[in-house]
């Protein structure tokens, strides 16, 4: 070979490389150990935090330290719906690691979400519910725990805001970690309809109802309109378009859990993938919050005794066909036994419960602004509360290891046939309900720029 020839070559490889996408290295560990308590402290400009929870929100630049690990120049917001509106500067955020610097990582996360508890006395239940959903082998988030403070510059220096849930974020890297690509397209279901009841192109393609988060610029939702209408049609094979063996798992998950904020409730709170590697859709949970029967839609009690041969609220296409056919309903059903008989079982759960009670004791306590006080907390870890402090979804709290209990025994005399279960109409007010009439117990103040 001559060396032209091989200069040729060498240079079309070197450009070859040049386009391929750069891949990251994600050290999870030091982020998401859940072994100890992390300490976040959001650093920003006075006047940034008085304007930082303005709807629409928007991003303002400032500083994050975690754990001691000083990044400059992210971007730092408010995020959520019924979360946000609580009276109190106990907020939930996104740290966006590369809004103003592309190229900037943490540990090679974009982003991260602190979320905070504010339905939940225990401030257990989404980090709960996040390690149930990876623990049955489902593409849901890494979860753990964070103190969260904020420094006002000239107003307020490093104030607690609380113990927060601090959750993995849905993007490029999850999908590269989950799908080994991030090359299809990733939705964000927004809307509180059920985009599969009929086709409805002009709901897929507004972004209120279906976010697009990849390929924007292109934004081709061709084959989620087909796959809507392959649902809706009532005699399309759901195989061909769904990740059915991961579908099962996660409706099981969600059968068992009574998570109603949800697809299965109302219709939104999940990503879905159109992974290219497979041609099939994935369902990626999302917003788990409101599990442990924490979103009611009905009588509290049939919660607990929820149908899981109708394991959803109102009318939910995709569900219904899923359980219609017997092959995939006996995944589920299998999926759901399986998960009483691990993951989910009282002695598992009670172990897990009691682990994290005991390592966000100290926080929890030191925690002023969060929506109940200390004596709930540790209440509605073996008893239920009453509710309506959070509007007319939340009538009773159930606490948590009663629920796993008593939903565990509903579900297995369901299942052999002992017991019939409760079917759920969708009954329901406001989503998640509004924010209580008062202050919250726990010590909260109107919103507004921090106490000096």
């Amino acid at each position: 070979m001559t060396l032209r020839p091989l200069a040729a070559l060498l240079l079309a490889a070197s450009l070859a490389a040049a386009q391929q996408p750069a891949t990251r290295t994600v050290d999870y560990e030091p982020v998401f150990d859940d072994r100890r308590v992390h300490d976040v402290h959001l650093i920003v400009e006075g006047d940034d935090w008085d304007r930082i929870g303005r709807k629409p929100f928007e991003w303002v630049k400032g500083d994050v330290e975690i754990d001691g690990e000083k990044v400059a120049g992210v971007g730092i917001r408010e995020k959520g719906n019924s979360s946000s509106g609580i009276r109190s500067d106990k907020k939930p955020f996104k740290i966006d690691f590369a809004e103003y610097d592309g190229k900037q990582r943490f540990h090679g996360l974009r982003m991260l979400v602190l979320n905070n508890g504010f339905k939940d006395p225990t401030l257990l239940r989404e980090k709960l519910a996040y390690d149930l959903h990876r623990a049955i082998g489902l593409p849901a988030s890494r979860a753990a725990f964070a103190q969260v403070f904020v420094t006002a510059k000239g107003k307020s220096e490093k104030r607690l805001l609380g113990l927060y849930t601090l959750v993995e974020h849905v993007d490029e890297t999850f999908l590269d970690e989950r799908f080994g690509n991030h090359d299809g397209n990733l939705y964000k279901i927004e809307g509180m309809q059920d985009l599969f009841e009929r086709v409805d192109e002009a709901r897929i393609a507004d972004e209120k109802c279906v976010e697009l988060k990849t390929n924007e610029k292109k934004n081709d939702r061709s084959r989620f309109v087909k796959f809507a209408a392959a649902v809706a049609d009532g005699r399309s094979d759901l195989t061909a378009w769904l990740d059915c063996d991961g579908f099962a798992k996660w409706l099981a998950a969600t059968s068992a859990l009574v998570n109603l904020d949800s697809y299965a409730g109302t219709g939104h709170n999940f990503y879905l993938y159109d992974n290219p590697k497979t041609g099939k859709f994935v369902l990626v949970p999302w917003d788990l919050n409101e599990a442990f029967g924490n979103f009611q839609m009905g009588p509290p009690e049939d919660h607990l005794a929820w149908d899981i041969y109708a394991p959803h609220a109102g009318s939910k296409k995709l569900i219904e066909r899923f359980v219609a056919v017997p092959a995939l309903r006996a995944k589920y059903l299998a999926a759901l036994k399986d998960l009483c008989a691990k993951e989910f079982a009282p002695k598992a759960m009670t172990a897990k419960i009691d682990a994290l009670a005991k390592l966000t004791r100290d926080a929890a306590a030191k925690d002023t602004l969060k929506m109940y006080p200390t004596d709930q907390l540790t209440k509605n870890l073996s008893e239920d509360l009453a509710g309506g402090q959070m509007g007319p979804m939340q009538s009773k709290i159930f606490g948590l290891k009663p629920f796993v209990e008593r939903r565990v025994d509903s579900i297995l005399k369901q299942l052999a046939g002992k017991a019939k279960g409760e079917k759920l109409e969708g009954r329901m007010g406001p989503p998640g309900g509004g924010p209580p009439g008062g202050g919250p117990p726990g010590g909260g103040r109107p919103p507004g720029p921090p106490p000096k």
